[in-house]
């Protein structure tokens, strides 16, 4: 009888176990070096091996006056997506849309620099393709020093 029940729990955590491998979402990075990107106005790539990929993508370029309107295009296929930012003194505000469809800004201010920092944009997407567009703004938070976008890269889930 214990071999039975001990043949049943096994065969129950296997079958679990191989659900759970083949149905969960699968999350993808897209790096800010990768086709999926392009950019409009004045980009600058920055080298830092603190970036998920080795580099991020910056507007202004360092010693420039803000970029607004300066552009990161990226087409993705899920349901969900993410911005992998830099966040830092000098960082200013980026406004946000998919498929040209307005979402919140993203304010990347923060009182010390943090690389990797992933900013949520949306959850429930329609499944399918999609293009979120990054535009660099003349806005900031009253505490940051500059208008810096860094774009380091995206995190979708499909």
């Amino acid at each position: 009888m214990r071999t039975i029940l001990a043949i049943l729990i096994l065969s129950t955590v296997l079958i679990s176990l191989i659900a759970g491998c083949a149905g969960g979402p699968k999350t993808t990075i897209i790096e800010d070096t990768a086709a999926a990107f392009s950019w409009e106005g004045s980009w600058e790539k920055q080298d830092n091996p603190g970036a998920s990929g080795g580099s991020w993508h910056a507007t202004p370029p360092q010693g420039q006056p803000p970029m607004p309107g300066a552009k990161a295009m990226v087409t993705f296929t899920g349901t969900q997506v993410s911005l992998i930012c830099v966040t830092a003194p000098h960082c200013g505000i980026a406004d946000i849309s998919i498929d040209g469809t307005d979402y919140p800004a993203i304010d990347m201010y923060s009182a010390e620099t943090k690389v990797k920092v992933k900013k949520v944009i949306a959850t429930n997407l329609s499944e399918g393709q999609h293009v979120l567009t990054i535009t660099a703004s003349d806005r900031k938070n009253p505490a940051s020093a500059g208008y810096v976008i860094a774009i380091d890269a995206i995190e979708v889930t499909e």
